[in-house]
């Protein structure tokens, strides 16, 4: 599967739920047939704030 533009994804801030936001990109990711290897490369692009800080740790 070929993207060619990434899906509208919600940014993860960490201030929501960690799992309703997982879920959400699973749910967007599932809609347009992304592998799950796509799904955990977009899903870092989601990240900002303290939490990409931590993630990059």
């Amino acid at each position: 599967m070929a993207l060619e533009k990434p899906p509208k994804l919600e940014t993860y801030d960490g201030t929501i739920d960690p799992d309703e936001h997982v879920e959400h990109i699973d749910t967007v990711l599932d809609y347009y047939q992304a592998p799950g290897p796509i799904k955990c490369k977009l899903s870092v692009l989601t990240l900002k704030g303290a939490v990409m800080t931590w993630f990059k740790g």
